[in-house]
Order: structure tokens, then C-alpha cells, then sequence
């Protein structure tokens, strides 16, 4: 009986385990499964902080972290002397071995700089003439009429990533603002892009009530939002509404602008033809302030311009220019026509901001960019249109701040498709870019001020982009991520991607290029080539193709490849990485065509592979660097 006893008290504790066991284990997988109630139960009446990974229509996917701020103090110009003009410039990065042989008989220049003041083209493969060594003057030229602006304070805000992430559905635009310097205004969807810090403010119910669009890494603090030149205009709006229509207005006067809108004036113009003549005394000014511009808003105006011409033909006379916080011009069915140098077509500084549609652009001049942004930050969004660069420096979008594209054409057939200095970004959907020098699209950080220091993102989406020099993609002296997601890429030097010092910008042996390129669904060719001290990631998901050779004259400091289950990489010759993951543990997705393949078996992220040679499916190996 006491058996019998003892084992029914046992076989009850045993149960009770069980079903103890039982119900944790549930709850810890419930707890698992529902990390969203939870998480949104720990939301109510709360903010977070979060860069944006990737958007999917309304739904917007972001990193969760925080920031920490460091401040960073320009003194103005170059930090180093440029090469004398009429001088080849020499590569950074230590030897002159450092560019790998596969690229230097290209026609690869990467010690030029597109539209931007202190990293002009001078052409013919000759390298810019020297800047002003305390001036910051643009195009290296000493500024007529004294000292150039002060170069201003930037502080570089680090974000740090928790390694969580969450993916917010935006249904209400409403709640969206945009942090513009020391003014918050409206914001819609298309001022999130990849790469831009989001603060998602929730209330006591877990439901957003608000989102505000903040800087991705830096926020330009210092300088002067106004020139030393006075801002005058031939038509002129000072702080009051007026209306414009089927007016020619001409301005022909040094420094003028032909329409000004400032003080938070509003201006609503249609049918005009809008003429600019008389070169500006001040390129920096010009650049930066607005200066001689055929349209201009500062200080908190706004314009609307629509079914309406244009045409500028003057030094430092952009078309249509946005300057100073919460500035917002909107263009519609406009074309611009700039004809002499630093005349861009549209262009946006210290957190000015322009949207237009169905724009038309053409500029002739160097230093002419279709779509700029520049000192201070700006934003220009722009749907459909075609913008055509003829000019030595002239991308078809140059950006020190962000720009987004949808559904144009745009082509430069004297410079890079695309340039972007910083911690700045372009984007684009279902256009189709290109450009005929250089490179094709250019990452890099000057030593202007011009641009806080941080990744500087490009972003595609669709449509195509095509380069007939150089890299595909060339970044150097700076950090960078490229997205890319089913874009046609047309490159005719067979080099897609190309991180390298050079000796024009930073410090040489730590001026290098460090780059991320994601692609998704996405086909990929060409050299993937880099020097000894610039670091390159790839990642391939949703049945992306990559067909390479990768770091073949084994100069990288470190490669990383990626491959999800679905995505391949067809080998064209012998290949160095650093690490390599693949999600198809049997490798049967690396087509090696009889290559071979070397790793780094002293890498952990390569313990997978336990130091093995390994015999791939085509006969090639992949095997340890010895």
C-alpha cells in the first residue's frame, strides 16, 4: 500500500511536470508568434527610432536602433593639395599597384568629381585645376569679390542598429512630416526612401500618430543660409501672394534673379516665358544661395510654376532653384533650357525642396547637372520628363542631399549618369538614366564641406541604367549601400563595380571605398574589382544573377558574397573572397565553368566550409588561400 501510495504521488508530480513543461513551452512559442502584440503593447504612447531597409508600396521596413551624435567642424577648403592642372592625378591607397590590373586598362578617371564645386571635371583626362586652399571656392576657382562662405559644421550621427526590425503600414500620409533644419513641414510617402532615419511616434491605442523623416546620418548645422549678395529679383515677391499669368518676364542684370519669391512669400505662375541673361560675379553664390537664378524661393516661400518656359543664358544662372528651411517650389509641365556653366536645371540647397512633373530639361554648360542638390541638403522629387547634360561635369543628377526619380528619361553625355556626395541619396522607379563618361554612377565623399560624412545611398528600382566608361559603379573615399531591384544594366568596359582610393579626396590609406551593393531579383555583370584598403559586400536574393569575376588579382582588403537559395553566380575567371555564405549548402547554385574559387578558411564567417577544397559541378575548386 505505502508502493502503491508513493507511486501515485510520484506518477501526480510527474504529470504535474508535464503539463508545467507543457504550458511553458506553449507559451514560450506563443510568445515567439506573437512578438507583434507584444511589441505593440510596449509601443502604446511611445517612439521609436528606425532606418528604413526596404519599401513596399505603403509598407515601410526599418532597422531599430539609435543615435549618437558626434560634431564635425569644417574649416573650409581642401584639406590637401590638388594636383597641378594639366597633372594625371596618382592613385591613393598606398601603391600605385592598388587599382587592379583587369581596370587600369579602362578608361576609368577616378580622381574626377561631376558638378560639384570642389570635384569638377577640367576634361580631356586632366585633372581639375588646384582649389583655393582656405576659399572652398567651387570648380577650384578663387570666388571674385573675396573669401567664398564660410564651409559651416556638420554633425555626423551615428546609428546603431539593435537588430530588430519592423515593418510599419503607412495608410494615412497624414501623419508623415519632414524635419527640414529648424522647420518640420508635410510629408508624403515619397519622402521616405532607403537609407533616411524614421521617428514613429505611436498613442495610447498602439496606432501611429505620427512619423517624422529625419536626416539618415547627418544634419548640416553650420553656415549661413544667405550669401553675402542680396538676393534681388526683376519680378519680386517679399512676403506677400501674387499671381502670375501668361507674363514674359526678363531679367538681364549681374546677380539678378528674374522671378524671387523670399520672406514667405507665395507666387502662382502659369503660362510664362521666363528669361535670364548676366553672369553672376559669385559662383558660390549662385551654387548656394540662389543667386542670379531664373526662378527663386528662399526663406520659407513657396511657388508654384507650371506650363511654363525657362531659358537661361549666363554664367551661374540655374533654372529654377529652392534655397533655406521649409522653401517649397512645385513645377509642372515646365521646360528648362540653361546654356552657359553652373546653370543647373533644377536645384535645391539648405533644405529647400522642389517637386516637379513632367519636366523637360537641357543644359549645355559645365558644371550643369539636370536635377542638383546642394550646400545644406535639399530634396527635389520628380515624376516623369526628360533631362538631357551635354557639359564637362554635368551628371544627369548630382546629389548632396536627396533626390527621387519616377518614370524619366535621363542622359549625360559629358559626365557620369549619377553622382552623390556624402551621406546623401539618389532613387529612382521605372526610370531609364545614363551617361557617356566617367563612370556610371559615382559614391564619394570631397573635402569641400559641402556634405556630411556618412553612407551615401543609390537606390533603383526597374527601368534601366546604363554606363559606356569606367565602373558600372565607382565609390571611393567613402562609405556607401546600392540597392538595386530588377534594373537593366548596360555596361561597355565589363567592369560592374569598382571601390578604390584615389589621391584627390581624404587621407590617403584610409580614403578607400566601402561598399554594400543588394541585389534583389536582379541580373548582374561584369569585373567586380577592388583595392587594398576598400571593402565591398555583396548580396543576392530573389533570383539574382551575378556573372563575375570577382577581386581576380586577389588586391581586396575584403570581399564578402552572399547568395540566397535562389540567386547564382556564374564564374569568368579565378576569384578571391574573403567570406562566403550561401543558403545552398551544396553550392550547386556557384556555376564555376572550371574556375577557381579561393576563400578565406581563417574567416569564421567560412567555418561552414571547414577549410575543405572543395570540387564544384563545372570542375573548378573552391579552395583556401594558402
Amino acid at each position: 500500500m505505502i508502493r502503491k501510495k508513493y507511486n501515485k504521488i510520484i506518477a501526480v508530480l510527474i504529470a504535474t511536470l508535464l503539463i508545467g513543461s507543457t504550458v511553458a513551452g506553449c507559451a514560450n512559442k506563443s510568445s515567439g508568434n506573437s512578438n507583434t502584440e507584444n511589441s505593440a503593447e510596449q509601443i502604446k504612447d511611445s517612439t521609436i527610432l528606425g532606418r528604413v531597409k526596404a519599401i513596399d508600396g505603403s509598407k515601410v521596413t526599418i532597422s531599430l536602433g539609435k543615435e549618437s551624435t558626434k560634431d564635425n567642424t569644417e574649416t573650409g577648403g581642401s584639406t590637401q593639395k590638388a594636383p597641378d592642372e594639366g597633372q594625371t592625378p596618382s592613385q591613393g591607397g598606398g601603391t600605385s599597384n592598388n587599382i587592379p590590373t583587369s581596370v587600369q586598362g579602362s578608361q576609368i578617371d577616378q580622381n574626377q568629381a561631376s558638378d560639384n564645386s570642389s570635384g569638377a571635371l577640367s576634361g580631356n583626362n586632366q585633372a581639375p585645376p588646384a582649389p583655393p586652399q582656405g576659399g572652398g571656392a567651387p570648380d577650384g576657382q578663387q570666388p571674385q569679390g573675396g573669401d567664398g562662405p564660410g564651409m559651416g559644421n556638420s554633425n555626423t550621427t551615428t546609428f546603431e542598429l539593435s537588430g530588430e526590425e519592423k515593418t510599419i503600414d503607412i495608410s494615412n500620409e497624414d501623419v508623415i512630416t519632414v524635419t527640414k533644419g529648424s522647420k518640420t513641414i508635410s510629408g508624403t510617402l515619397a519622402d521616405i526612401t532607403i537609407g533616411e532615419i524614421l521617428s514613429v511616434t505611436y498613442d495610447s491605442t498602439g496606432n501611429i500618430s505620427g512619423i517624422t523623416v529625419e536626416s539618415n546620418n547627418t544634419t548640416y548645422t553650420g553656415g549661413s543660409q544667405t550669401g553675402s549678395i542680396t538676393l534681388t529679383g526683376a519680378y519680386s515677391v517679399n512676403g506677400e501672394t501674387k499671381t502670375s499669368k501668361d507674363e514674359k518676364i526678363n531679367a538681364a542684370e549681374a546677380n539678378q534673379n528674374t522671378i524671387l519669391v523670399s520672406n514667405g512669400g507665395n507666387l502662382t505662375v502659369s503660362g510664362a516665358t521666363i528669361t535670364k541673361s548676366g553672369d553672376t560675379t559669385s559662383e558660390d553664390e549662385s551654387n548656394f544661395y540662389g543667386v542670379n537664378a531664373g526662378v527663386a524661393a528662399a526663406g520659407a516661400s513657396n511657388i508654384t510654376i507650371s506650363d511654363s518656359t525657362v531659358n537661361t543664358n549666363s554664367e551661374g544662372s540655374n533654372g529654377i532653384f529652392s534655397t533655406g528651411d521649409a522653401s517649397v517650389i512645385n513645377v509642372s509641365n515646365v521646360t528648362i533650357n540653361t546654356a552657359k556653366n553652373s546653370s543647373r536645371g533644377l536645384d535645391a540647397t539648405y533644405n529647400g525642396t522642389i517637386i516637379a512633373k513632367n519636366v523637360n530639361i537641357s543644359t549645355q554648360g559645365a558644371h550643369c547637372a539636370a536635377l542638383a542638390t546642394d550646400r545644406g541638403e535639399g530634396t527635389i522629387q520628380v515624376t516623369g520628363g526628360t533631362m538631357n547634360t551635354a557639359g564637362e561635369g554635368s551628371p544627369a543628377i548630382y546629389s548632396t542631399g536627396n533626390i527621387l526619380v519616377k518614370g524619366a528619361t535621363l542622359k549625360a553625355t559629358g559626365s557620369e549618369a549619377a553622382c552623390i556626395e556624402g551621406k546623401n541619396s539618389i532613387t529612382l522607379y521605372d526610370s531609364n538614366i545614363s551617361g557617356e563618361k566617367s563612370n556610371g554612377v559615382m559614391l564619394y565623399q570631397s573635402m569641400s564641406g559641402d556634405s556630411g560624412v556618412g553612407t551615401g545611398y543609390f537606390n533603383m528600382t526597374g527601368g534601366s541604367l546604363s554606363s559606356a566608361e569606367g565602373a558600372m559603379f565607382f565609390i571611393t573615399n567613402t562609405d556607401a549601400e546600392i540597392n538595386l531591384k530588377g534594373v537593366t544594366l548596360k555596361n561597355s568596359t565589363g567592369v560592374l563595380l569598382n571601390s578604390a582610393a584615389t589621391s584627390r579626396w581624404g587621407t590617403q590609406g584610409s580614403n578607400g571605398g566601402n561598399v554594400t551593393l543588394n541585389a534583389d531579383n536582379q541580373t548582374l555583370e561584369g569585373a567586380i574589382t577592388c583595392d587594398n584598403i576598400s571593402t565591398e559586400i555583396l548580396n543576392l536574393t530573389n533570383n539574382s544573377s551575378l556573372t563575375s569575376t570577382i577581386n581576380e588579382d586577389n588586391k581586396a582588403k575584403s570581399i564578402t558574397l552572399s547568395l540566397d537559395k535562389d540567386s547564382t553566380w556564374t564564374v569568368t575567371g579565378t576569384s578571391y573572397i574573403t567570406t562566403l555564405t550561401d543558403e545552398n549548402t551544396e553550392l550547386s547554385n556557384i556555376k564555376d565553368n572550371g574556375n577557381t574559387i579561393y576563400y578565406d578558411s581563417s574567416n569564421n564567417a567560412n567555418s561552414w566550409l571547414n577549410g575543405k577544397t572543395i570540387t564544384l559541378s563545372g570542375g573548378g575548386t573552391l579552395k583556401p588561400i594558402k
